[in-house]
């Protein structure tokens, strides 16, 4: 276990303002996606889209924090999705402040730890093929290509995305 970060769990309302805050951090993140800064509609989607195919619930909403209990990045995780033996992730982001400190593969750790715990087989995610930085960064941890999607849209933006898997 990596006692120099933990991945904290988040609650809609009382936690707002530290994703809020993440995503400031992560701002270059999300104008890539979207083509504009961050919002509080991007905080309230963050705690509330999820596939129709599963419950709010099933998602992970978490705050990754270094040893001094700064927060430093953000996780969703979708269990049971898209198949029950699955784990989606659909969002690790790191304060582009804190990347290259090695936070995001930290991160990504424990979350295959935690996956293995609950007997999880696969890893899905999806990366913005534009995004090369983020699909180095899969490819070295093990991911693989399953498919290009088709065009996407998020805010003013539309995207080809990379479907990635790894086995547990």
């Amino acid at each position: 276990m990596n006692k120099d970060l933990e991945l904290i769990g988040l609650t809609q309302g009382k936690d707002t303002g530290k994703v809020r805050a993440m995503f400031d951090a992560c701002r270059d993140y999300v104008e890539l996606e979207t083509g504009h800064p961050p919002t509080n509609e991007t905080v309230t989607e963050f705690f509330e889209d999820h596939p129709p195919t599963i419950s709010r619930s099933a998602t992970l909403s978490l705050i990754v924090v270094d040893q001094r209990g700064v927060p430093v990045g953000l996780v969703e995780i979708l269990r049971g999705y898209p198949d029950p033996m699955d784990w989606y992730i659909g969002f690790l982001g790191i304060d582009r402040e804190r990347r290259g400190e090695g936070f995001g593969k930290r991160a990504l750790d424990r979350i295959v730890e935690k996956a293995r715990g609950a007997r999880m087989e696969r890893l899905l995610l999806c990366v913005l093929e534009e995004n090369l930085r983020a699909q180095a960064f899969w490819h070295r941890e093990g991911f693989e290509l399953r498919k290009r999607t088709p065009p996407w849209t998020a805010g003013s933006k539309t995207h080809i995305r990379h479907e990635l898997v790894r086995q547990l």
